[in-house]
């Protein structure tokens, strides 16, 4: 079922609000927490592409690590279109 054009709008400005939001909130943190944060989303998220074939979904390290990841991309999301 397509999504009508008025409420993809919508929801393109809230997700761009919610990108604006991020930039402003990360942009408050030092330049050092900035670095730990985007570091410890590349080691996620190599963890979750080199293993995610490899390893049991299952487990609840190998889900709590993915959502993990996923939950730090999504709050620390500063620009469309970068993960």
């Amino acid at each position: 079922m397509a999504i009508s054009l008025k409420k993809r709008d919508k929801y393109e400005e809230v997700y761009l609000k919610r990108l604006a939001t991020n930039k402003a909130a990360f942009d408050q943190m030092t330049a050092e927490q900035q670095k730990v944060v985007r570091d410890a989303q590349m080691a996620l998220r190599s963890f979750v592409s080199e293993f995610s074939e490899s390893f049991d979904v299952t487990t609840p390290t190998a889900r709590d690590l993915q959502d993990c990841f996923w939950r730090m991309n999504n709050a620390f999301k500063t620009e469309e279109g970068k993960e």
